[in-house]
This record gives structure tokens, sequence and C-alpha cells, in this order.
């Protein structure tokens, strides 16, 4: 997770809490980081990869469209297996 504009804690921290499945806290500390970083399309990949792994497609959706506004491309892979598995 090159999330530059977070200290190495922060980064650490949100990827432990992805790696153990804690997505809510996860998600509590990338909404965080959105606040001070707005156009970070690596928050927004993350926040999509860590609703993407809760369940919750819709929300994945849109946070990796939003990364892919800010750095093309970079969560198409993501979006293709959601779409794949809705049958878009």
């Amino acid at each position: 997770l090159p999330l530059l504009a977070l200290s190495q804690f922060e980064v650490k921290k949100i990827a432990a809490f992805i790696y153990y499945g804690e997505y809510d806290s996860a998600l509590f500390y990338l909404q965080e980081a959105l606040k001070k970083n707005p156009n970070d399309a690596e928050l927004y990949f993350t926040k999509g990869k860590a609703l993407y792994l809760k369940g919750n497609l819709n929300g994945a959706i849109n946070n990796f469209r939003t990364a892919n506004n800010f750095k093309p491309h970079i969560a198409d892979l993501f979006l293709a297996r959601i779409y794949s598995k809705q049958g878009d």
C-alpha cells in the first residue's frame, strides 16, 4: 500500500486491519485520511478494496471509480471482478 500521504505507522495499521478482516476499523482510518487527502487515488483504491472484502460491492464500485478518476486504471482489475460477479 504505497499511501505516501500517510505515515508508515498509519499505512501499516490500515493494512493490518484489512489483513485481519477488521474492515470497519480500516474504513474508519481511511475515511479520516481522505479528509486530509481528498484527491488520493491510493486511499480510494484501498477503501474500495476494504469495502469489496467486506461485501459492500456498491461502495467498492464507487471508490474504485473515484480512484480511477484520479489515477486511470488503478482499480480496473477489482472493477472487472465485481462486474463479473454481478454479471454486468
